[in-house]
């Protein structure tokens, strides 16, 4: 890997890692800017470049820095309930890049909702299991739904618009 693309990777760890700080507090999961950061990463960047941002970001969370949302990192991250939703970032990342470059930003929207799906699919099958074997919370189906995805649709639709025009952007004005 070039110095280049080293230290633009090592950008965009530092720009999730910022926008995972702009944070709303709600039960266990907060909102907050990751999903644009990452779309943003995996819009911009080669599959090469998004795979080792978030991979990079997830393994420095775990080690300890605290760069997940509310300044929080380490080992223990692997029994939160917000351990799918980061793990959930490869996959939707790594999706839509693959989509993305393959319909040209054509048929964007087309490319964004496998990732999306799979990130949520990820995201709440681990909360459930924090749920059920962490917490110890009896949460029903349609309550996990209505609590930690269709709440957050809004947001996310609007952070995954204004990510799609920035990543345009940084095309149009950068050489990536």
């Amino acid at each position: 890997m070039k110095t280049k693309d080293l230290a633009i990777s090592a950008l965009f760890v530092a720009f999730i890692a910022v926008c995972a700080q702009i944070s709303i507090p709600t039960p266990l999961v907060p909102f907050t800017l990751q999903i644009f950061a990452v779309t943003v990463v995996a819009l911009t960047l080669s599959f090469k470049q998004v795979f080792y941002v978030i991979m990079t970001y997830i393994i420095m969370g775990l080690l300890g820095f605290p760069i997940f949302a509310g300044a929080r990192g380490g080992i223990q991250m692997l029994l939160s309930p917000t351990l799918g939703f980061i793990l959930g970032f490869m996959p939707y990342a790594l999706i839509l890049n693959t989509l993305s470059q393959k319909m040209k930003n054509r048929l964007l929207p087309f490319s964004i909702l496998p990732g999306y799906l799979v990130f949520y699919t990820l995201a709440l099958t681990v909360l459930t299991l924090n749920f059920y074997y962490i917490t110890q919370i009896d949460i029903t189906l349609s309550k996990l739904l209505t609590s930690y995805w269709l709440m957050f649709i809004p947001t996310d639709l609007l952070s995954i618009a204004i990510a799609c025009i920035l990543s345009n952007q940084l095309h149009k004005h950068f050489n990536f």
